[in-house]
């Protein structure tokens, strides 16, 4: 075995969300830390390296394909399961082609119809999965957002009374009767790690905390007035920007306590010509009637418009119920913008209060305006100190040459395992 492994990584998309852009960006930090790595997709949507669209599907996975992703889309529109939620039963039949790869480890990311409960317990190769989500702790569901979800599905003591539907239970079930084999479990943020640590499925998987990267190179922010002129917004007043894949209306998201907290914080009065400015979906009916105006930019895929975004901003706002790791905050730091979030789940190893950003007390949407306002009412000196300690913390915590060191490393220790009579 060379010191060098090479990594297959499968992933159902390489560009759309948050999922699929930290897993192009670990590929990419892996190649340039030497390692042979290459990434194959269901929706091959980037223009990276060594990325390769799955093209040899038999038809009824991909109908079986189809119809999941319809049924998945039509629960988010009517709330249901959080949104995102999946039986496990529809992959893409490729475990035969993942087991003769020539590949010393397959890499796991987010694979909702790429690989099925069954497909996952079928590969016989060294193996790791980076989790983005709740879904493998869980039933059906991605991203639980009722009250209790940990101790409803991730806790050892469930009780059975407390699942969503008959379905719901049967995919846990079969996780759990199928992944009896542990294997290597890799987290972005401590709370998720709490959360793999907690649950009845993969108490006893290894795990590790390894945060998803950012090319600092690729995050150098342009001037405020710059990125106004590009997308369109106003030179004058503050902008409080918003970012969500799933839109405005996702209650995990929380752009509804967004809201609350400009209400509550009367900033059209003490902040005159401030607005918020909403990008990562398509424009919607607004939950709630806010007091200042909103700007929709919709999905934005140009990386240079995202950036501008976050450099025309003068703090990104965060209000989110739940995040696993919160990588539009980091990529809001990476441009020296600070970011306001309530101080639970993963944001809390993202921001450091009232230094990058300011950690409310979770749920409290009055201090969550204070947070708000603690960034907008910074001096130029303290705007400049801010800037300052955003761009090295975004340096210190995920350049990719350390995260690149980090998953080699873990590499080793799943073949050095493997390789163990």
């Amino acid at each position: 075995m060379t010191s060098f492994p090479r990594i297959l990584h499968l992933s159902t998309f390489d560009a759309r969300g948050g999922a699929a852009r930290s897993t192009i960006r670990i590929h990419k930090a892996l190649l340039e830390h030497g390692l042979h790595s290459e990434v194959h997709v269901l929706v091959r949507e980037s223009d990276a390296p060594s990325v390769h669209q799955l093209t040899d599907i038999p038809f009824s996975s991909r109908l079986a394909i189809a119809q999941e992703h319809l049924s998945m889309m039509r629960r988010q529109a009517t709330g249901q399961f959080g949104g995102y939620s999946s039986t496990g039963q529809t992959g893409a039949q490729l475990t035969d082609w993942i087991n003769n790869h020539p590949a010393d480890i397959v890499h796991l990311h987010w694979i909702q119809s790429l690989l099925s409960i069954q497909d996952i317990a079928s590969i016989t190769k060294p193996m790791l999965w980076t989790i983005r989500d709740l879904w493998p702790l869980a039933g059906m569901r991605h991203m639980p957002d009722k009250p209790g979800w940990h101790r409803d599905f991730a806790h050892r003591h469930y009780e059975p009374a407390m699942w969503d539907s008959e379905a719901d239970r049967n995919t846990w079930e079969l996780k759990a009767r199928l992944w009896t084999t542990p294997f290597q479990i890799i987290t972005p943020s401590r709370w998720m790690a709490d959360q793999v640590s907690e649950s009845r499925l993969m108490a006893s998987f290894p795990l590790e905390i390894i945060p998803h990267p950012l090319n600092g190179g690729e995050w150098q922010d342009m001037e405020n007035v710059t990125a106004r002129r590009l997308l369109g917004l106003p030179a004058d007043g503050h902008l409080v920007a918003f970012g969500s894949a799933g839109g405005i209306t996702d209650p995990l998201k929380g752009f509804d306590l967004l809201i609350q907290a400009m209400n509550q914080g009367q900033f059209k009065q003490s902040h005159p010509g401030i607005h918020i400015v909403t990008f990562g979906g398509l424009p919607e009916r607004l939950p709630l009637l806010p007091s200042v105006p909103v700007i929709h930019l919709g999905h934005i895929s140009n990386p240079d418009h995202l950036l501008a975004v976050y450099s025309a901003a003068d703090v990104l706002a965060v209000p989110s119920r739940m995040e696993t790791f919160g990588l539009v905050a980091a990529e809001a730091l990476a441009c020296g913008t600070p970011a306001v979030a309530f101080d639970q789940t993963g944001l809390a190893d993202i921001i450091t209060h009232q230094r990058t950003g300011y950690l409310a007390h979770p749920l409290d949407t009055a201090d969550y305006a204070r947070g708000i306002k603690w960034a907008l009412n910074a001096t130029d000196k303290e705007q400049a100190e801010i800037k300052k300690a955003c761009k090295t913390q975004a340096t210190t915590l995920w350049h990719p040459t350390t995260i690149a060191a980090s998953y080699t490393s873990v590499y080793q220790s799943v073949l050095s395992k493997q390789s163990l009579p």
